[in-house]
């Protein structure tokens, strides 16, 4: 795709991204593609339906392709997530590099510990490797959580402090 100097209305723009989105998860116009993913599946499951056997005798059975791929994965599992883990801010300055731990800290933490980001991690190399591509979705959700109180006998200075707070 070549650069463009002017600007896609959203029109153009979504047309790009459905284009780029059908090629990408194998749609009719890439049937190839389907169809090394519904033979890497069937591989993966140690069917081999394109070896046909005669009537009588065994067809082939082979694991290979589910041996390489569960043996590669927690090789990549483990370059992708040992270290600091999947993300690292860098210092903007060299008065920012504890502000940047504690960045790189925080995040990790919600990777890991507020959700489940090493099974995500694995589940989407897996994906790659059998299918061609992986995807993972993350969002936050901004939630207000009210709730409501009742006091009784409080003292002027204990409402105060309350109402401050």
């Amino acid at each position: 795709m070549k650069p463009m100097n002017r600007r896609l209305d959203d029109g153009e723009l979504k047309s790009i991204l459905m284009a780029e989105r059908q090629a990408a998860l194998g749609s009719q116009g890439s049937s190839d593609l389907s169809e090394q993913r519904a033979k890497a599946l069937e591989y993966y499951m140690g069917k081999m339906n394109d070896m046909p056997a005669d009537e009588g005798e065994s067809s082939a059975v082979s694991s290979d392709v589910q041996d390489v791929i569960e043996g590669a994965l927690p090789i990549i599992a483990d370059v992708l997530t040992s270290g600091s883990g999947m993300c690292e801010f860098d210092p903007a300055s060299p008065n920012d590099e504890a502000a940047a731990r504690q960045e790189t800290d925080y995040v990790s933490h919600v990777i890991y510990k507020d959700n489940d980001g090493f099974l995500i991690t694995l589940t989407a190399i897996k994906d790659i490797l059998l299918q061609k591509n992986g995807f993972t979705k993350w969002w936050m959700e901004d939630e207000e959580s009210r709730n409501r109180e009742t006091y009784k006998g409080l003292t002027e200075d204990a409402y105060a402090a309350l109402a401050a707070d």
